[in-house]
């Protein structure tokens, strides 16, 4: 249980330390979200997660265990849980955006007119600008949770697949080892939303709002996750639904017109997208905790009961 603890804390210190140290340097030199370096900054931060795992087993000599980092696929058994984490983030999506047209009706531009309008005076036809809308939805719906699934799974893998597997092996229950995961992956991001991470920085309140929403909304995501993690004993799915998420949430923007609130929507980071994904994290954490009574939380729990 020492050896947990220990490697829990050495994950936790490198990946925070290396991860806050960069990004408040950054910021006081001026960067801010969306420029090329701060692009840079996220990419690498992205693929921090693992760099720390393969970093702690290098200094504590700990045995490199594929099955419980999760790296196995797992499909076999899997393919309706591989299923739902593939096609959640275009469904999730879709919800978020019902909920928001529906609050907001005045910001509907069901044809998405005013996006194939900038694209035109940009120097684009007609023809390609209402081409290049509908193709980038049916993408990031369709090969959304591939395009990204790289640095999803590097960070899947430390997240997901190293801590929350220490967790478990700490606090003996998976559901709590999620909740605790969870709160740790949503701190880990706080030093974005100081830069103007998904909420940009012009809004009332900031940075504060965008600390709060941003960590509510991936406390949630994470539950939904772990829930994934533990079911089908792999990060691969973590890394699709990851993925897809992140390469969906601007879709709904194709059809918005008028200014709006990004904490609001209809972004699938604003606020009514997060109530969707709280939704999903409740009926998570409900799932995990009857099925870890009845021993099926776990995907080693299937294989011995040849499920």
């Amino acid at each position: 249980m020492r050896e947990t603890k220990k490697r829990i804390w050495l994950f936790l210190g490198m990946g925070f330390g290396i991860t806050w140290v960069g990004l408040i340097i950054a910021y006081l030199c001026g960067v801010r979200y969306g420029d090329f370096l701060s692009n840079t900054l996220l990419t690498t931060m992205l693929f921090l997660p693992s760099l720390v795992v393969l970093m702690s087993h290098l200094i504590t000599g700990e045995e490199f265990d594929p099955a419980g980092l999760g790296i196995l696929p797992h499909i076999k058994g899997n393919i309706p849980r591989y299923l739902l984490a593939y096609f959640f983030p275009a469904v999730f999506t879709a919800v978020s955006a019902l909920l928001f047209f529906a609050s907001h009706p005045v910001n509907l531009d069901p044809m998405g007119e005013t996006m194939m309008k900038a694209l035109t005076e940009s120097g684009q036809d007609e023809a390609y600008a209402s081409e290049f809308l509908y193709t980038q939805v049916l993408l990031s719906a369709l090969a959304g949770p591939l395009l990204g699934i790289v640095t999803a799974f590097t960070e899947e893998l430390g997240f997901r697949g190293y801590l929350l597997s220490k967790l478990k092996t700490l606090f003996g229950q998976g559901r709590r080892a999620a909740v605790i995961g969870s709160l740790l992956w949503s701190v880990w991001y706080l030093p974005l939303y100081f830069g103007g991470y998904h909420y940009g920085t012009d809004y009332a309140g900031f940075p504060f709002y965008g600390l709060l929403l941003g960590f509510a909304f991936n406390f949630c995501f994470s539950m939904f996750l772990s829930y994934l993690r533990w079911k089908t004993g792999s990060v691969f799915p973590c890394a699709l639904a990851r993925s897809g998420v992140d390469a969906m949430a601007a879709v709904p923007l194709y059809f918005t017109k008028g200014s709006t609130s990004l904490l609001i929507g209809p972004s699938t980071f604003g606020l009514l997208g997060c109530l969707v994904m709280l939704a999903a994290a409740v009926v998570s954490f409900l799932w995990m905790g009857r099925q870890e009574k009845q021993g099926r939380l776990y995907y080693q729990d299937y294989e011995s009961l040849g499920k």
